[in-house]
């Protein structure tokens, strides 16, 4: 089988001459602009012999290359690439492809009117305007396949309400007799709709293979190894009660293959290659996306042989000679501990869904290094290294009763750190039967409501992402109750209004750095005795790490590991929620950390002797009851915000007592007081609001601050208000807002960037304080800057040719014109001679005060008066220049259709 199979576009029938025919193959039909087509020309002579001669090809009379064909024998074929730019030619229009052979050498262009061809073949090709490569980009998290992405309705709506990426191909199940490439060439023309619409693409390879889903034919043969020699039936036979079946697996009676195994990792990396092969040519495949929820099944290390191998090397000890936990004290883990080695072993290495990762990453990469590997989820457990290979790990987090619960982005920093991956923090809409509406009234899964969504959405962007996600559109809402449009409509909006314009400044921000960390400890999780409270695993820590953001104490997340790695010098506080165990080693740094005159704080079920530890008794066990089942029946599922393998209306149930959102919101707010009361004089934060329903996070960039305010005051919305069980409507408010003028000493303008006006400002006693409105919008962007911003200044030729590189220099100044420090959005519109806006037109940002681009006239773009208008998104200034596009260099006719 060849690498790729060149799909023949459907051509016009060739025009022969001489007996001389011409077939052209091409990839694809659509191409962004500044791609280059490359084409395969097959000249074939039914006849005599022909004299030397040449082909031509011509992209709508505008772009043409020639190349050399030379004298062919009686029933003689000849292959020669032609290659053309599409940097030339207008995006959004189709153009056409005409292949031309001629006697003799290539001629100068103007003879070509007048000469006849041999043969001639045409085809239409689109070009299309690469998405704009600062853009924040927003994924709809969905496995895809023809069937979805086919449907140019769904691909529309994604669009419309947001989203710069959707799902795409999966690998095929390979039914006996079909063939997975074959299968594979029936998304490409989805690929190629998804490329017009600009939209980008995420697939998915093959990770662990679950054997309900699988390449398994049924006389038990794993077909997709390559042939061998020259038998192509020649594919290993591999049998279903071999060593290929996973041993130690898994809690719902699931099959996998066992990725141990040399022949499930031979299919799953040609597989890989081979879809990679087949679609690999496409610039919009973005991401490659394997879920790993199976995670939660493989629970226990692989029992096969290589699983058990990799055991006896890397513990030298079996599951059951762990034997009891090993204290050096009460509440210090020995940190040989046997149960708690096994733990992080079979999570970053025993269960090898690392190993399937790792190799599906690696196939991925080898063929696309720009494309970027993710996977999830990442909840269950607080390790490092579990994720191997990943560009992005990413997870989703339910957020009823609390919006705030979003706040586990922190978890996913934590995990991508060491490692320099990108956390990827996907809003679920989704709501259990039960959660949110009682299940007597409707026992459809919920849609969230648009207050939440922007909420949720704010705490991703206060923390500066590359990506961001959103789930659960689609057949989950089967009630007028269940969905809900104006969710949809919230998004849309804060595609306009935050993503486009100001996702370019988030992604070059980062999280400024801060002198408070919080503990996720892995060894309490597992031996920890205190109640369970609302949440997986690693959501333990969230309730009084909640409490912290309400009192705007911000902190990193720490795991065991990055203590015993990295220590804790970079920090001031150390927060132990649910610590009941520490290993010894961070026992030992936390009491280093201590003698230094480190700040500890804990709550009631710290395990391990900290003299000093400032304690807080919070109770967050009524959490868990804040559920409309238990508020209308007295009853909820058992596990309920813990695990989303309940199946509702067959998973058992227990008794409660109901507790509403607004009484969780309120005891969140009481505890939130005593945080900041108690903790006066010894940790205080660096920038705090008056008010605890309002959530700050601070950004920098070039030694520049952002702050980054979030609205969190709510009430009772129509549709799910009745039931008590979230507050899903967000009220406006006026934001009273403070920090310490020896923590941000440059901070001498502040700027509401999505309102683009400066704030005024007081300052009493080494404090500044400002006051901000929060809208509609549910948050905003402050900028400290240190020069307020007087104009902007645009450098650019009074005069541009086509098909030529025109550098455009801004200058964003403060009144003495020195360039302003830090980042400014920008607003770049460039329209031509009718005033109709053109594919030049994008967002991006100054950095300290300067941005350059490039703008390139296509050969068929109107010559005349254009403008550019650069509109600062800071303070609102703008700069205008006019210069004129001349026509001298167009060789040809302005072809193409809109």
């Amino acid at each position: 089988m060849r690498a790729i199979i060149l799909l023949a576009l459907a051509l016009s029938p060739a025009v022969a001459r001489a007996d001389v025919s011409l077939q052209v193959k091409l990839k694809r039909t659509t191409y962004w602009r500044g791609e280059t087509v490359h084409a395969v020309v097959t000249c074939t002579n039914d006849a005599g012999k022909t004299p030397p001669s040449h082909v031509r090809a011509d992209l709508g009379g505008l772009v043409d290359a020639t190349a050399h064909v030379p004298s062919l024998s009686p029933n003689e074929l000849f292959e020669i690439p032609v290659t053309l730019t599409t940097q030339s030619v207008r995006s959004g229009q189709t153009y056409p492809l005409t292949v031309s052979l001629y006697h003799g050498p290539a001629q100068p262009d103007d003879a070509y009117s007048t000469l006849e061809p041999l043969a001639t073949q045409s085809a239409t090709l689109s070009v299309v305007r690469p998405p704009d490569s600062d853009r924040l980009n927003v994924w709809q998290w969905s496995y895809g396949g023809p069937s979805v992405i086919l449907n140019s309705q769904h691909q529309t709506n994604a669009k419309d309400i947001g989203f710069t990426a959707a799902g795409g191909p999966v690998f095929p199940y390979s039914p006996e007799g079909a063939d997975p490439a074959e299968q594979l060439k029936l998304y490409r023309s989805s690929l190629e709709a998804a490329m017009k619409r600009g939209m980008d693409i995420s697939f998915c390879p093959v990770g662990i293979w679950h054997r309900e889903y699988n390449l398994v034919q049924p006389r038990g043969t794993m077909p997709l190894v390559e042939p061998s020699g020259e038998d192509e039936n020649a594919h290993p036979t591999v049998h279903p009660d071999d060593d290929t079946r996973y041993q130690g697996a898994a809690r719902n009676g699931h099959e996998y293959f066992n990725p141990f195994h040399p022949e499930v990792a031979l299919q799953q990396t040609y597989a890989n290659e081979l879809m990679l092969r087949e679609l690999g040519d496409f610039p919009n495949l973005k991401y490659a996306f394997v879920d790993a929820e199976f995670v939660d099944d493989l629970y226990y290390h692989n029992t096969n042989e290589g699983g058990l191998k990799l055991l006896e090397e890397r513990l030298g000890f079996t599951r059951e000679e762990i034997g009891d936990p090993e204290f050096v004290a009460p509440g210090v883990l020995a940190d040989d501990d046997r149960g708690l080695r096994y733990r992080r072993f079979v999570l970053q290495e025993g269960n090898g869904v690392n190993l399937a990762l790792q190799r599906a990453a690696d196939a991925v990469h080898r063929h696309r290094p720009d494309v970027q590997f993710l996977s999830d989820p990442f909840r269950s457990a607080a390790l490092l290294d579990m994720f191997p290979g990943c560009d992005i790990i990413s997870t989703w987090t339910y957020t009823n009763p609390d919006p705030k619960l979003m706040l586990y982005i922190e978890t996913l920093r934590a995990v991508c750190k060491p490692a320099g991956q990108e956390p990827l923090h996907v809003v679920t809409l989704l709501n259990y039967p039960g959660s949110v509406v009682p299940e007597e009234h409707d026992e459809n899964w919920m849609m969230m409501g648009p207050g939440r969504l922007i909420e949720t959405t704010w705490i991703n962007l206060s923390r500066a992402p590359e990506v961001v996600g959103y789930y659960a559109f689609d057949s989950y809402y089967k009630s007028e109750l269940a969905f809900s449009q104006p969710s949809m409509d919230a998004l849309a909006e804060l595609s306009r209004e935050v993503f486009v314009p100001y996702g370019p400044l988030l992604r070059r921000l980062e999280v400024a750095p801060r002198r408070i960390a919080l503990l996720s400890s892995e060894a309490s999780r597992w031996y920890g005795s205190s109640p369970g409270l609302l949440g997986y695993p690693n959501y333990q820590p969230y309730h009084f790490y909640t409490v912290m953001e309400m009192a705007h104490l911000n902190a990193d997340v720490l795991f065991d590991e990055t203590i015993e790695r990295y220590g804790l010098d970079a920090y001031d506080v150390l927060v132990l929620p649910k610590c009941d165990v520490l290993t010894e080693s961070v026992y030992n740094q936390v009491r280093e950390f201590q003698a230094r005159g480190g700040i500890v704080i804990a709550d009631q079920y710290l395990g391990p002797d900290l003299p000093e530890a400032l304690r807080f008794d919070f109770d967050f066990t009524h959490r868990r009851k804040v559920s409309a089942n238990a508020i209308a029946t007295g009853k909820i599922y058992t596990g309920a915000g813990e695990d989303d393998h309940i199946i509702p209306g067959k998973s058992e149930m227990e008794n409660v007592t109901g507790v509403t959102a607004l009484q969780d919101q309120l005891i969140l707010e009481s505890y939130a007081t005593q945080l900041r009361e108690e903790l006066a004089g010894k940790v205080e934060p660096d920038v705090w609001c008056d008010q605890h329903d309002v959530l700050v996070n601070v950004l920098e960039q070039h030694g520049v601050q952002y702050l980054v305010l979030i609205n969190d005051k709510r009430t009772y919305d129509d549709r799910t208000g009745p039931f008590k069980a979230v507050m899903e409507e967000l009220v406006p408010q006026t934001a009273s807002v403070h920090f310490r003028r020896d923590e941000f000493p440059e901070a001498a303008v502040l700027y509401d960037i999505l309102a683009k006006q400066s704030l005024e400002m007081t300052e009493a006693d080494g404090v500044v304080s400002f006051e901000v409105e929060l809208g509609h919008l549910g948050g905003t962007i402050i900028a400290l800057s240190p020069q307020p911003i007087e104009s902007m200044t645009l450098d650019a030729p009074n005069a541009m040719h086509r098909d030529a590189d025109n550098r455009i220099r801004v200058r964003v100044v403060d009144p003495s014109n020195r360039t302003i420090r830090g980042v400014q959005p920008l607003e770049i519109t460039v329209t031509d001679p009718s005033g109709k806006e053109t594919e030049f037109s994008h967002h991006s940002c100054a950095e300290n005060g300067r941005y350059e681009f490039t703008l390139h006239p296509a050969l068929n773009d109107p010559p005349g008066r254009w403008t550019i208008t650069i509109n600062d998104l800071t303070a609102g200034r703008s700069a205008t220049h006019e210069f004129e596009l001349t026509g001298d260099q167009q060789t040809g006719p302005t072809p193409g259709t809109q």
